[in-house]
């Protein structure tokens, strides 16, 4: 006999993030990812509809593509 199972939607999304949970990850307001995407700045997203996700794999990479050498000027 067969179960009634809704289909897990979220399983679709495994390995993305929405863009409030992004934000919330890195400390950012929502408002920044929207002007970085405008911008083009920021890691790569998708769009399923006119939702943006952020794949955590990418944003990881972008994030420590982002590391920059201190100057001596600014060392304590």
């Amino acid at each position: 006999m067969e179960r009634n199972h809704k289909p897990n939607v979220r399983r679709v999304l495994d390995g993305f993030l929405s863009e409030q949970a992004f934000a919330d990850e890195i400390g950012r307001a929502v408002i920044t990812l929207r002007l970085w995407r405008r911008k083009g700045y920021g890691p790569p997203f998708v769009r399923v509809g006119k939702t943006p996700y952020y794949d955590v794999e990418k944003a990881r990479h972008w994030i420590a593509a982002q590391e920059r050498k201190q100057s001596p000027r600014s060392a304590a």
